[in-house]
């Protein structure tokens, strides 16, 4: 997940690990600057979409992505893009990091957006607080 240099979301997938498509559609809204806002994205790989929301609410739909994921060994970025070195650094804060293997709801996404996790919530695989340095709160000690 991303932010264009026009300020929307973006969602990008890989197949194999090296090479990402991006969604053909970004979300609908830009991201207002120097405000603190909620973003997510839920990736139906079935499909190949994505749907981005912005503070809770439905910003879009993003098409003409991967139907799989490859399941790698690479270090997860939070900021930045990967490369031979991390690079494209995201110019802002980031306050936390939710990643879910499971589709989360317009209705959970909009319920939970500003409540802290106990870290053992049903579907979360990784999250970051960032309060903290990186460590993962759940069980799944992904670090």
């Amino acid at each position: 997940m991303g932010i264009t240099t026009a300020g929307k979301i973006q969602f990008c997938s890989s197949s194999t690990g090296a090479n990402a498509i991006c969604a053909a559609v970004e979300s609908t809204t830009a991201i207002p600057l120097a405000e603190w806002h909620h973003v997510a994205c839920v990736y139906t790989a079935a499909a190949g979409t994505v749907d981005y929301y912005l503070d809770g609410v439905a910003n879009g739909q993003g098409t003409g992505l991967y139907t799989s994921l490859f399941n790698s060994a690479k270090n997860l970025l939070l900021g930045a893009q990967d490369s031979a070195t991390p690079e494209g650094f995201f110019d802002g804060l980031i306050d936390e990091v939710r990643i879910w293997n499971v589709a989360r709801t317009v209705t959970q996404i909009a319920n939970n957006r500003s409540v802290e996790l106990v870290g053992n919530e049903s579907g979360l695989a990784a999250y970051y607080k960032l309060n903290n340095g990186y460590t993962d709160e759940t069980a799944n000690a992904n670090n």
